[in-house]
């Protein structure tokens, strides 16, 4: 008898774990849902020779694509790598995006360039701004 209240309670508590977790999900979706439609209406973005030309979200994440400008006959000023580390690092640095990274929410920033087949990526999470 006392391990089927042991199991009866574990299975409560399972479920009700199961639950928090099922809304921290929904809400880190809701939250993704929010800074996208939010960066959208600022879609094209243009900056230090790249552009931002998508914002879109699957589940918690948050995807980027970014693109080089190839209008400047100099070329961008920083090479996709090193832009994708100064975006981390201001991304990072900004405290409302650090809120919502520790709600659950993750970026993936590509960056297509017409020299590299394969786009140079970013995933930003919690922990990697830490």
């Amino acid at each position: 008898m006392k391990l089927v209240t042991a199991l009866a309670a574990l299975g409560i508590v399972l479920s009700l774990t199961g639950c928090a977790m099922n809304q921290s999900d929904a809400q880190a979706e809701q939250l993704a849902e929010q800074q996208v439609n939010r960066l959208r209406n600022y879609l094209p973005m243009q900056g230090n020779g790249y552009t931002l030309v998508m914002a879109s979200k699957l589940a918690s994440e948050i995807k980027l694509v970014f693109v080089q400008d190839n209008q400047n006959n100099n070329g961008p000023q920083q090479t996709p790598a090193a832009f994708l580390d100064a975006y981390r690092t201001r991304m990072c640095a900004d405290s409302a995006i650090r809120l919502i990274l520790n709600q659950g929410v993750t970026y993936q920033i590509s960056v297509n360039t017409l020299q590299q087949q394969t786009p140079a990526q970013l995933r930003l999470t919690k922990e990697s701004c830490q």
